[in-house]
Formats: C-alpha cells, structure tokens, sequence
C-alpha cells in the first residue's frame, strides 16, 4: 500500500524549523492481502514514529475525505486507484474537537462548462466553488479560542503549500515570509455542515479582516481569527461527540492580481491546485513499488522473495484467532512460520489458488523464478542450533553439510480449480550428481527439453528439489 502521511501541525512545524524535510511523507507499507487496516495501521506507525492509536488513515476521493478507514477492514477491498493519506491526530475524547476541512476555490467557469456548471451550482452559495489539493483531518482541544483554531489550522495548512523559489537573488526568508502574508490573506476558514452547507454562527467582528468575505447576512459561517471566544461556545456542547466540517476557501480574487516581490519580478502563482500538498517519498516507498511489479509484472517473484514472506509474522484474522492461555480469551495473535530442519528431498508447493468463497477460487499464475540448481536454503532456517535443557545442543543444520538443493522435478497445471491438465518436468539423478538434460512428461508423450530452459514457467506448481549431499 502507498499511504501519505500527514503530521500535526506541532510535529511538521518542528520538522520544518529542524531540517529540510517536508512536513508529509508518502511510506510504502507491506501487508498481506488477507490482513486489514489495522495491520497496515501498526506497520506505518513504525516507519513514521507515531503510535498507532494516532494515526487516522483516511480514503481521498475527488479531494475530500471519503471514508475514514477502521481497523476491520480487509485490505483486499483496497484498489490500486485508491489514495490513502494518514492524518496524525489525537485519541477521540470528550475533550478533544476532530476537524475534516476541505480545500476549495472559486471555479473558473469557461464559456463551455458555464452552462453545465449551472445544474451543478449551490443555491445556497452565491459562488461557484471546486475542491482541490488533499484534505485535512486535525484535531485541538475542545477549549481553545475561535484564535487558536484559526492559527492552529493556518499552521497546518501553511506547510502544505510548499513555497518554491523561482527567482534567484534577494532575501530569501523574506520572500519566503511575504509569500505567506499573502496564503494567509487569501484564506477564509468556513464553517459548513457534512454536505457543504454553509452555518452561520459567529457574530460579524469589526476589526477581523477574514470576516469581509462573508455571504450570510447578519452573521457569518466565517472562523474570526481575533476572537477570544472558545470556539465550543458556538459549536454546541456536543461538539466533541462529532466532526467540525470546514471549507477552506482561496479568495481568488485577490489570488489572481499581479503581484511582484522586493526585486519587482513577478511571485510564484499563490495556489498551485495540482501540487497543494508538498511532500517526499520514503525509500520504502521505492521497494513496496518494486515487489508490486515483480508481483504482477512479467517477471514475477522469485523463490527468495516467496520463502521471506512465507516465514514473515503474520497477524491471525478475526476468523482464526488464537485462545490465549493467560488473558483466558481468544485473540488476533501473531504467527510465524520457521524452517527448523532441512530434509534430503525439499518438497515445495506453490500457491496456485486464491480463495473468494465456498464456490469459487481464483488461478493465480503469477510467474516464480526458482533455481534449476544451487538453491540455498541457510538463510531460510530459524536457527543453526538449539539449546537442550541439560546444556547441551541439538543441531538442525548439520554444519558439515552445505544446505545447496538441485531441482530434479517440477508439477505444471494448466486451467483452473477442478479443471485443468497436469505435466512434469524431470531429470535424472543417482549418487553421483545430477543430469543436465531435462525431459517433459505430457500424459504418454515424453520428450527431450534439453538443458532445461523451458522448465521456469507461470504453470510450476510442485517444485522437487534434492539436496546436494545427503545427511
């Protein structure tokens, strides 16, 4: 999975003031197809350093937050088109205000999509507005002013923006700091209802200069960012008990004026829809992607890759919990499978169908890259020794003797479950080593494949591998 992680504003601010990091990361996390969120959850919580229980991992669709993703759910229901973006915020209590805001700016309607646009319009609003950029979700303690949340959720949004410097020469900070006067000029905080509705709730403020843009007659939707007033005042006592929905408006009047720096050429365009949200890619970003393609790309996955993830932990599903002798109830315990000792003769099954229901299971023929010879299986064992109770050990790997397996035999199937033809591949072997001529065995048919070119195939199934020296 690819999942963007969005710090605090704390956080990001600390980042930012401490390296030249960008305050949101995009993380390549590994998960198996039948685990769930909560899994891929635990897993980014240890590549980010932020404990699981605050990271919210959220579904963005059309630049807004679609679902908020819970520990239950399969990740097999996630698409490859789905975006996943990970908000670092604080448990749920009834202290604690959770806020989903959305960037919006007025629509450019050209003389083709006006009339469109019209059905499409708010009758509510007199403005047409569009979505852009990634959401925020954030959250800040229920007893903070209308100021605190102003400044709270400018912080945040001002480290999304990711200010570039165009132009060589002059004070870079300055520039830096005038760009930022100006995001912070153009920007209203409105708040709205779970379908976009405006809700008028604060007073007009006089001397608050976020309140000019205001739409709604004697009192406004608008978040004043002087105000000293708790902002639960005007939210309701329940306010803790459910999400605080906000527009974060781009007033692109004063966004689209010519406007110059201290040299007197021309600023960076103030908001870039397609880029609103600066971040980086972690390196395991680069190596989830890789598994990925060798998953389902034309070369496939190697033997290697399928031993490492058959002896990774796994977290057992709901439908196989473990009874745990001490805390005397079933749990979602971790498993791990270990090779403890090697045998003469390796028998290795290839997973080959992929379980949907009672009725139905699909033909995976994803292609595996197994070794015709050479195969060492030293890495793939869980320990070389044992130490028995009275001192002494108990050897699994016999040091003597090289864990190096030749492939002798290989099944192929070709069709689907409870459907389909078998074929083998095989070569001769005696005490003095392996032949290098292959043969393909075709119900009656057999005939010469020479030295083996053609056994790797997407139809391997049962691979027959014979060690090297026997114990």
């Amino acid at each position: 999975l690819q999942i963007l992680f969005v710090p605090s504003a704390a956080v990001a601010l600390s980042l930012k003031a401490n390296s030249s990091l960008p305050p949101a990361v995009r993380y390549g996390v590994t998960v198996r197809r039948n685990e769930f969120i909560g899994d891929a959850r635990r897993a980014l919580s240890e590549l980010c350093r932020v404990p699981p229980n605050k990271l919210a991992i959220c579904d963005v669709y059309e630049h807004a937050i679609y679902e908020i993703l819970q520990d239950g759910k399969p990740v097999s229901t996630i698409r490859p088109t789905d975006v996943l973006v990970a908000f670092e915020v604080d448990a749920y209590t009834n202290s604690t205000i959770h806020t989903i805001a959305t960037n919006v700016k007025k629509y450019d309607a050209t003389p083709e999509s006006d009339a469109a646009d019209k059905e499409l319009k708010d009758k509510d609003d007199p403005t047409d507005k569009m979505a852009f950029g990634y959401p925020l979700l954030t959250s800040f303690h229920a007893g903070h002013t209308c100021k605190q949340v102003y400044d709270h959720i400018w912080n945040q949004v001002r480290l999304m923006t990711g200010y570039q410097q165009t132009s060589k020469g002059g004070n870079k900070k300055a520039k830096k700091k005038a760009f930022e006067k100006r995001l912070r000029d153009a920007l209203h905080i409105r708040i709205v209802d779970n379908a976009g509705k405006t809700r008028p709730l604060f007073e007009m403020q006089e001397n608050d200069p976020t309140t000019d843009n205001n739409d709604d007659g004697p009192f406004s939707s608008i978040l004043p960012s002087t105000s000293g007033d708790k902002i639960a005042k005007y939210l309701g006592k329940d306010c803790t008990e459910q999400f605080l929905f906000v527009h974060l408006e781009w007033d692109d009047e004063k966004e689209g004026k010519a406007q110059t720096d201290g040299d007197g050429k021309q600023v960076v365009p103030l908001i870039n829809p397609d880029q609103f949200l600066h971040y980086e890619d972690h390196p395991s970003l680069a190596e989830t992607i890789q598994k990925n393609q060798g998953m389902n790309g034309s070369k496939g996955v190697t033997l290697e890759q399928c031993f490492d993830m058959f002896t990774r932990p796994e977290r057992l599903d709901d439908n196989n919990k473990w009874y745990c002798s001490t805390c005397k109830e079933h749990v979602r315990a971790m498993k791990t499978m270990e090779l403890w000792r090697l045998p003469n003769i390796l028998v290795v099954h290839l997973k080959r169908f992929e379980f949907k229901h009672s009725f139905r299971r699909d033909k995976l023929d994803t292609l595996v890259n197994f070794p015709l010879d050479s195969l060492d299986m030293t890495k793939h064992c869980a320990k070389s020794r044992e130490q028995l109770p009275d001192g002494g050990q108990y050897h699994f790997v016999e040091d003597r003797l090289p864990a190096e397996y030749d492939l002798f035999g290989v099944t192929n199937h070709f069709g689907r479950m409870g459907f389909g033809h078998y074929t083998a591949f095989a070569r001769k072997w005696d005490e003095e080593g392996m032949s290098k001529d292959w043969a393909l065995f075709d119900d009656s048919n057999v005939r010469s494949v020479g030295d083996g070119q053609g056994v790797v195939t997407p139809a391997a199934y049962v691979l027959f591998y014979r060690r090297r020296d026997f114990t």
